[in-house]
This record gives structure tokens, sequence and C-alpha cells, in this order.
């Protein structure tokens, strides 16, 4: 399965109004969880958790789900960019899938990855 079809699948899962149960939920986060990925999402909203921690959360539509992505100890290049993201800008993120909460799925470590 690729990246593009991994997050639509996820995204059909965990959107709100979707027709999986909460059983079919549970058993996905078991299957995805402790996995790394490589994503790039609509930022929806940038937050500074602590003085080196960050907390971006991305939109969730149909096609792409919704993530809380957990950023420490970024480098100065990297918080630079943190600071400039605006809702609609695309994150392009590598990160460890920790678990799913509200139903967002939480990257936590992770670290941007350099665009093109």
């Amino acid at each position: 399965m690729s990246s593009e079809n991994s997050i639509q699948a996820l995204a059909s899962i965990f959107s709100i109004g979707s027709k999986y149960t909460d059983l079919q939920r549970e058993e996905a986060e078991k299957e995805i969880k402790g996995k790394i990925v490589q994503w790039t999402l609509p930022v929806y909203e940038v937050r500074r958790i602590s003085d080196r921690h960050y907390k971006v959360q991305t939109s969730s539509r149909t096609e792409t789900i919704g993530t809380f992505i957990h950023i420490r100890n970024p480098s100065p290049e990297d918080t630079s960019k943190l600071i400039k993201f605006k809702t609609g800008d695309k994150i392009t993120v590598k990160g460890k899938i920790d678990g799913v909460s509200l139903r967002n799925v939480e990257l936590d470590p992770a670290i941007l990855v350099p665009t093109k």
C-alpha cells in the first residue's frame, strides 16, 4: 500500500461520520501503532507546547487523515519553518505513530522533512 493510499484508508476509518465502528477503529489503531510514516499534509494549527516542543495539527478531510504531530528539539531552521506555517500550508513530516487521539493519528516523535 502506497503512502497516499494509506492516508486515504486511515481517513476513511477515523474521519467523523465514517461507517467504521469503535471496535474497528481500535483494531486499526493496533495495526498502525509503532509504524514509521512519511506524509505530506495540510496544516491546521501550530502550537508551542514548551520551549523545544511544538505540536502541529493537520486538517482532516475525506482524503487525508487528521494528525497531531509532535516535533521536539527542532533545529533553528526547522523552528523558523514552524513559526512561518499558516493554515492550509503543506507540511512534510516523518514520524512514529504513537496512537490515535480524538480520531487524529498522533506522530510522536516526528521531524520535518526538507521539501524541494
